[in-house]
């Protein structure tokens, strides 16, 4: 924008070059620090992330909906190259009286991974009972 700002990086490698990097405004060595890295790991670019959020007031309900959702997903990985990252609590458990848990399908092809998490979608929902919300984000900026 046309007003500066302020930003506030947290870390333990400040000497690390994509911090330093970001820190001088230097996209270009930014870019050159972290594309390799994730193309290595399998990070978008190079892949797809789906984060799924559950979230409920009562924790033991949205806990058992994860864990739920998570076993119809296994059973659509077989023989996928797609990795399924939880569930866990989320990194901020309760929010706005509701407790979240969350998991992340991480894959190369999005179509593979609709074609896993569609079906187990609908058998969830089917099972699911208490009123567990599901949250999807494809490629979300940040996991709270």
């Amino acid at each position: 924008g046309k007003r500066p700002g302020e930003v506030i990086v947290q870390t333990f490698q400040p000497e690390e070059g994509s911090i330093q990097a970001a820190s001088s405004h230097d996209y270009v060595s930014f870019f050159k620090k972290v594309i390799p890295l994730r193309k290595e790991r399998g990070y978008p670019p190079y892949s797809r992330l789906i984060l799924l959020l559950l979230t409920h007031h009562r924790e033991e309900l949205v806990a058992s909906g994860a864990s739920s959702l998570a076993l119809f997903i296994k059973k659509g990985l077989k023989g996928k190259e797609i990795k399924l990252l939880g569930p866990a609590p989320a990194p901020l458990l309760r929010l706005k009286q509701a407790y979240r848990y969350q998991m992340l399908l991480k894959g190369r092809d999005q179509q593979k991974i609709a074609a896993v998490l569609g079906p187990a979608i609908d058998q969830w929902k089917h099972s699911s009972k208490g009123g567990v919300r599901l949250y999807i984000e494809v490629d979300p900026q940040q996991f709270v």
